[in-house]
């Protein structure tokens, strides 16, 4: 019985994968879909609510847009990320030590975070993911790799890897070339900021705003921004697509963490931990949701894909080690 179970289990992950990516099809764009070249328009202004007798009608809040960065320098060469030297582990789940401060912020100078990787309302896991980054000056780098593993992989073998690389600015990070390398080849972009332009893997190139990102470095964008107004809106690439997203911003969200244990405790806890919630919908079920960490740099511990047939892939942080922990 308990062989014809697992037997069972096991076909229903090949029927599950075969014939599709493993991670969410946000992360890829559909086949079919053609490069999309977007006008950049103002953000609509909301609509002036009805006025009340007793009340005067609210005032509109303002969307953010992103900080405009200096000028690159062009053609120079992105570092290659070393070693972490003596990085501070940070348990997740550990005790809150202050709430971080909202004024400016600077990328921890390396780090590197490691993630669980689940599928589905039941978030069966099916791999894990890692981001590392490191900054040399004014240059940072950031890598992502996701990979199957356990059963699954035995399966479907699937690796992911993405690299962003940049400037760092006084408006942050400022990249200037991404790759996504996948099994069904390779997307990018390059973004030449003294021409105003972006270039992707088709070889198209469109109007480049300030303040745009690929879809790593938003991430890791996110947490040097104050982040103190309810949307923050950007243009944001995945190597095939040139977009504007708009996310809806909430402040002190509880999530949910696997923790090490104090002194006196017996194996891990679970613990809540404050953080911002971020989160965008595009077309039809499409989006992405993201949590930083307050007590941890505002860093994103918690990453939700929805694709557009409503699947989801999440990664959940297991291990947080960076540079300048207090």
């Amino acid at each position: 019985m308990r062989w014809a179970f697992v037997l069972s289990l096991c076909l229903h992950l090949i029927f599950l994968l075969a014939g599709r990516d493993l991670w969410s099809d946000w992360l890829t764009d559909d086949a079919e879909s053609e490069v999309m070249a977007v006008r950049l328009l103002p953000p609509p202004q909301p609509a002036k609510p009805m006025p009340k007798v007793s009340k005067p009608a609210p005032r509109a809040v303002p969307v953010r847009t992103a900080p405009s960065p200096a000028t690159p320098v062009p053609d120079a060469q992105a570092p290659v990320i070393e070693t972490i030297s003596d990085p501070v582990a940070v348990p997740l789940g550990a005790p809150a030590s202050g709430v971080a401060s909202l004024a400016a912020r600077a990328l921890p100078p390396s780090g590197r975070m490691r993630f669980s990787v689940s599928k589905g309302e039941q978030a069966f896991v099916v791999g894990e993911a890692v981001h590392a980054w490191a900054v040399e000056e004014d240059r940072y780098t950031l890598q992502s790799t996701m990979e199957t593993t356990g059963l699954v992989a035995l399966f479907a073998s699937v690796r992911l890897s993405q690299v962003s690389s940049g400037r760092m600015t006084e408006g942050g990070l400022q990249p200037e070339t991404f790759r996504d390398n996948r099994k069904d080849g390779q997307y990018r972009a390059d973004f030449d900021w003294a021409a105003g332009q972006i270039e992707l893997g088709n070889g198209s190139r469109l109007p480049l705003p300030a303040g745009a990102q690929d879809v790593l470095s938003m991430f890791y964008q996110f947490s040097l921004y104050p982040l103190d107004e309810p949307e923050l809106s950007l243009m944001v690439t995945t190597g095939r697509k040139f977009e504007r997203y708009v996310f809806r911003i909430e402040a002190d969200v509880p999530l949910r963490v696997r923790g090490q244990s104090e002194e006196g405790e017996e194996g891990e806890v679970e613990r809540v931990i404050a953080t911002y919630h971020l989160s965008y919908r595009g077309r039809d079920a499409e989006g992405v949701e993201v949590w930083l960490a307050r007590d941890l740099d505002r860093l994103p511990v918690k990453i939700r894909y929805v694709d557009r047939k409503g699947g989801m892939t999440e990664l959940l942080a297991t291990e947080v080690n960076y540079q300048g922990q207090p």
